[in-house]
């Protein structure tokens, strides 16, 4: 939370110590929401939540901030995501295999100069929604965690891996995952995934090589599993077995 509050007639908030109050309060999921609330927030955390009569009344001569009409409670987390696929959002219904016939050509025109903004309208939106932390994997992920820190969200953030299919299909993509992974670039509201596509665009050597990292180095692994038809076919086709049996074979 930034120093400066903007109140909504415009007037910005400058203190280390103010309240929220006549918000509807959810604490948290296992308590009921309560009207007429308020929050404390000292050092851009929050100190104290109860009645907005009680706390305006223990704390006189902090700044009050007018929550009326709005909810506040913990953030939600969206856990699959690609926020730069925002820019695309509409253009593949009708499609037959849209996947493979629009979307993966679309992507491969993807530049990393232009991920980062566009990211931008899927954050806001999910801001807007109450999330605050997102778990993606994606192309020029670098791009996405720039935007992530740049809206002050949290993220799981992977660079998508894939040799038999995809935008940018090839051995490579593994290499450049690691090279990410170990950079320690990010702030802290960055967290690495281990980001396999999906069954049918990584072979299982691959698969399994995505897998065993992440379980030593004790991180998320983020992956698509079997979610399209045409998914199953083709491992089925490939391996004799489903997706979800090729990523257990694979330990992922």
């Amino acid at each position: 939370m930034k120093d400066q509050i903007t109140l909504r007639d415009g007037a910005p908030l400058n203190a280390k110590e103010f309240l929220i109050a006549h918000a509807t309060v959810i604490p948290s999921p296992h308590l009921p929401a309560a009207d007429d609330s308020a929050v404390l927030v000292r050092d851009g955390l929050i100190a104290d939540i109860g009645a907005a009569v009680e706390l305006k009344s223990r704390h006189k001569n902090l700044p009050v901030v007018d929550g009326s009409g709005f909810i506040m409670m913990p953030g939600l987390f969206n856990t699959h995501t690609h926020v730069p696929m925002g820019f695309f959002r509409g253009l593949g219904h009708g499609k037959e295999n849209m996947i493979e016939s629009f979307l993966f050509p679309a992507e491969s025109a993807l530049t990393p100069e232009i991920l980062e903004p566009l990211s931008y309208s899927y954050i806001y939106d999910g801001l807007r929604s109450g999330v605050t932390s997102f778990a993606d994997h994606y192309y020029f992920s670098e791009g996405i965690a720039r935007a992530f820190e740049r809206f002050g969200v949290r993220g799981w953030v992977g660079e998508t891996v894939a040799d038999m299919g995809g935008a940018f299909p090839g051995e490579d993509s593994w290499k450049r995952a690691v090279s990410l992974m170990e950079s320690g670039q990010y702030s802290s509201l960055i967290r690495h995934v281990v980001a396999p596509h999906a069954a049918d665009t990584v072979s299982p050597g691959l698969l399994k090589l995505c897998a065993d990292y992440a379980r030593s180095n004790h991180l998320p692994l983020h992956m698509h599993l079997s979610q399209t038809k045409g998914e199953r076919d083709r491992v089925l086709k490939r391996d004799g077995v489903s997706p979800v049996e090729c990523a257990r074979r694979a330990g992922a």
